[in-house]
């Protein structure tokens, strides 16, 4: 809580994404601490595969981004229940920031650095689990909901391909298989068989 205001999961990472555009400004320095860069998470700064999702550079496709996930994010955290929302939340980021750093290690061809990730990849891994939770949903009763999905993805995927970012290209595709397989871990994407292991109960008490 805040005052007398009751914030959600969804509230807190718009409110500390709008306060990074402002840490942008003041320190570009310390904002880019805040995003993704494998080989920064292997020499000790692990902070970064949490705090990527609220790095959010100003300019307007970020804000937009903000506002997209802040509208669409309170559903799905309606959804899920606030505790297990943050638990989607968490695994997202964390499962394609791991498997990049440690892919890394591996090759360095996959370290890449971005500050457009965002909250933006959230919003595209939710709509996935909607999709996945009510495969009939249509947009405005015309496009399927689980094809503007991967319309979206097909977008970003290009992008990064264009700027060869090859790792960028394989931490989104990972970050979206995760988000299903968490998603369906914690009770939603029912409507697809998806591999989980239930953890539906979990975090099922007060706040969800």
């Amino acid at each position: 809580r805040a005052g007398k205001f009751d914030m959600t999961t969804t509230d807190i990472l718009c409110a500390l994404s709008i306060a990074t555009m402002f840490l942008w400004a003041a320190s570009q320095a310390a904002f880019f601490k805040l995003v993704f860069f494998a080989p920064d998470v292997r020499s000790g700064e692990v902070w970064r595969i949490i705090t990527w999702p609220i790095a959010e550079p100003p300019d307007f496709f970020a804000l937009l981004g903000v506002v997209f996930f802040w509208v669409f994010g309170q559903q799905l955290e309606g959804l899920f229940g606030r505790n297990r929302f943050l638990l989607w939340v968490l695994a997202t980021a964390i499962i394609p920031a791991v498997s990049l750093t440690l892919l890394g290690i591996i090759n360095n061809e996959f370290d890449f650095s971005s500050a457009d990730l965002g909250l933006g990849t959230l919003f595209l891994c939710g709509i996935w689990v909607y999709a996945a939770t009510y495969p009939g949903v249509k947009w405005f009763e015309v496009v399927p909901l689980w094809a503007l999905a991967g319309i979206f993805t097909l977008l970003r995927l290009l992008q990064f391909t264009g700027s060869r970012a090859g790792g960028a290209v394989l931490f989104l595709l990972i970050a979206v298989a995760g988000s299903l397989v968490a998603g369906r871990s914690l009770g939603l994407a029912t409507g697809w068989p998806i591999p989980h292991i239930d953890l539906s109960s979990v975090g099922s008490g007060s706040g969800s």
